[in-house]
């Protein structure tokens, strides 16, 4: 009888050790260090966007148990500025906007920064909106961040149009050694001034300094005192340059100092 006592009493002590040896094991969440969010260009943080313009993301994340995947979330919080029951009053000029993504191109690492651009809706119901960022690890930990986001009317004096990237197509064979952008720009009032294009790639690393940069240029040329104008540039693809997704930015400014941002992407294909 004595034995069997001492028998359970070993493998209750020996269960209560390696429980708490697994406690001791647990890896850590994940850990978002700091993250903006907001208009891009000129204030990255800014917590607002303009319908159809682009928003920029940054955040800097440590994952011990090595990143999953990451995830965006926006939808609009409560009712915005056209109430339901004047819904048939409308010209559909606005429309209801969300946004949905799951990354999974930083899956692996363990501290990395978050870059990303994003695109709100052209005809996005302005107001306010729910911002979630979700960080999950390989162990199924995660760490969230949520705030409001205000999504503003377009201000822009600028108008861009009949933007294309590559002919619309998101591909781009590394073999053909270059490929195209082009769009129109018009101003309501004053003159067009300048353009700059930007391409990019999200380096693995996260890390900004590593960036490769296929175009980071000014141009003026045939656009510099105009009211409208088009735009066209070959955009070359240099040997060296990795595989995988570049952002592309856009930015026009005029005469009096008001800017439009428009972005888009490619992926480098072999």
């Amino acid at each position: 009888m004595n034995t069997r006592v001492l028998i359970m009493a070993l493998i209750f002590v020996t269960g209560i050790f390696i429980t708490s040896c697994e406690k001791d094991e647990d890896v850590a969440k994940p850990v978002i260090n700091s993250i903006e969010y907001g208009s891009g260009h000129d204030n990255p943080n800014s917590h607002s966007a303009h319908v159809g313009g682009d928003m920029h993301i940054e955040a800097v994340i440590e994952a011990e148990g090595k990143i999953d995947n990451i995830k965006i979330e926006i939808h609009p919080e409560g009712e915005h500025e056209h109430e339901e029951e004047h819904e048939h009053e409308r010209e559909h000029e606005h429309e209801a906007w969300e946004y949905d993504s799951t990354y999974t191109e930083f899956s692996g690492l363990k501290n990395t920064t978050f870059h990303k651009h994003i695109l709100i809706g052209d005809h996005a119901e302005p107001g306010h909106y729910h911002f979630h960022f979700v960080v999950t690890d390989m162990e199924g930990n995660q760490a969230s961040f949520e705030d409001e986001l205000e999504i503003m009317e377009e201000e822009s004096n600028i108008e861009i149009s009949n933007l294309s990237i590559n002919n619309d197509e998101h591909d781009v064979s590394k073999a053909n050694g270059s490929f195209d952008i082009s769009f129109d720009a018009s101003v309501t009032h004053g003159t067009l001034d300048k353009y700059s294009i930007e391409v990019h790639n999200h380096p693995e690393s996260g890390n900004e300094e590593d960036e490769v940069k296929l175009i980071d240029n000014e141009f003026t040329e045939g656009f510099n005192g105009l009211n409208s104008a088009s735009a066209s540039q070959t955009i070359s693809i240099d040997d060296s340059a990795p595989l995988g997704e570049y952002h592309v930015e856009i930015v026009v400014l005029d005469s009096e100092g008001n800017e439009k941002v428009v972005s888009g992407h490619i992926d480098l294909i072999e």
